[in-house]
């Protein structure tokens, strides 16, 4: 499991974005530790439900710093987002993706996220732990 801050539980029930980063990986024939898969997926998660779900900002950036300490840098740049978001919405031409978020209590609620939201997200963690 991830090493990650206690001040918030690792989002992601439904597991979505995991999935798409081990898929990625598989495809890449890179061999990436499943703990830093989920802790990249819990760090784009955070950063949705920041935006989208009332997750507070400083819960966001505290998960952000541990993840960043405890976890290696993705191996993931712009020539893999479009792939990424394919295996994550289930096709390139999808205009967004349902994830399960978290809000600041800490519920997961079914949550339409756009495509452009989605490759901001890429950015981030790319940016925030890579």
């Amino acid at each position: 499991m991830a090493v990650v801050h206690r001040t918030y539980p690792i989002p992601g029930s439904g597991g979505e974005l995991a999935s798409a980063i081990s898929e990625l990986f598989r495809r890449k024939n890179a061999c990436v530790s499943r703990a830093d898969i989920i802790a990249w997926a819990a760090t784009g998660e955070l950063y949705l439900a920041s935006f989208l779900c009332g997750l507070p900002v400083r819960m966001m950036r505290a998960e952000q710093y541990a993840i960043r300490e405890y976890h290696v840098p993705m191996n993931i740049d712009c020539s893999d987002y479009n792939l990424l978001y394919e295996l994550l919405a289930g096709s390139e031409n999808a205009v967004g993706v349902c994830l399960h978020l978290p809000d600041s209590d800490g519920v997961l609620h079914d949550t339409w996220v756009g495509r452009q939201l989605i490759f901001d997200m890429f950015d981030f963690c790319r940016d925030a732990i890579g």
